[in-house]
C-alpha cells in the first residue's frame, strides 16, 4: 500500500538532512548520500536558496511541472486528432484525478517521472507527425533525462522501446 503522505514526511526528513550538509559546505556527502531519492536533492537545494525548509517551497516546482505535463499532453492529443477539439480536453483530464492532484501536491517524483512521460510521448509525436524533429529530440532527450534519472532501472526498457520505435519510423520514412 502507497502512503504518500508517509513518503513526503520521510523525504522531507531526508532533505532537511540533505541542507546540513549543503550548510556545511560537504557538497561530496550531500551528492552521495541518499543516492536512490534523487529529487530530494533537488529539494534540499531549493530549501538551501530560498532559506526556508518548509515543502511548500516545493509546490512551486510542483505547479510548474503539473502544469507543463498538462500542456504537453494537450498538444500530444491535438497532434494525434488534428481534426477532434473534444479530445484534447478528455485527454487532460487525467491530471485532475485526485490521485494524480495529490501526487503533485507532494515532495514525490511521480509528477516529474510523469513529465519525463510526458516529454518522451510527446518528442516522439512531433518526429512523427511534423517536421519539427530537432524539437522532437529535444523533447527525448529531456523527457529520458527526467525519467531515467528517477527510474534508472527502467532506463534499459526505455532504450529498447524507443530504438525499434525508431527502426519503424525509419522504415516508414523510406
Amino acid at each position: 500500500m502507497w502512503n504518500f503522505a508517509g513518503d513526503s514526511f520521510a523525504y522531507q526528513r531526508e532533505a532537511v538532512l540533505l541542507l546540513s550538509f549543503l550548510q556545511d559546505s560537504q557538497w561530496d556527502s550531500w551528492w552521495t548520500t541518499l543516492a536512490n531519492h534523487p529529487h530530494v536533492r533537488f529539494v534540499s537545494l531549493l530549501y538551501w536558496i530560498t532559506g526556508y525548509k518548509t515543502p511548500i517551497v516545493f509546490e512551486v516546482i510542483n505547479g510548474l511541472v503539473w502544469t507543463i505535463s498538462f500542456m504537453v499532453v494537450y498538444r500530444s492529443s491535438q497532434l494525434l486528432w488534428e481534426n477532434n477539439s473534444v479530445v484534447p480536453i478528455l485527454t487532460v483530464l487525467f491530471f485532475l484525478q485526485p490521485s494524480v492532484l495529490f501526487s503533485s501536491t507532494q515532495l514525490l517524483r511521480d509528477p516529474i517521472i510523469l513529465l519525463g512521460v510526458c516529454c518522451l510521448c510527446y518528442g516522439w509525436i512531433l518526429l512523427s507527425k511534423t517536421k519539427l524533429h530537432l524539437r522532437g529530440i529535444i523533447y527525448i532527450v529531456v523527457g529520458s533525462f527526467l525519467f531515467i534519472s528517477l527510474r534508472q532501472y527502467l532506463g534499459l526498457l526505455v532504450f529498447v522501446i524507443f530504438s525499434l520505435y525508431l527502426l519503424y519510423l525509419y522504415y516508414i520514412i523510406l
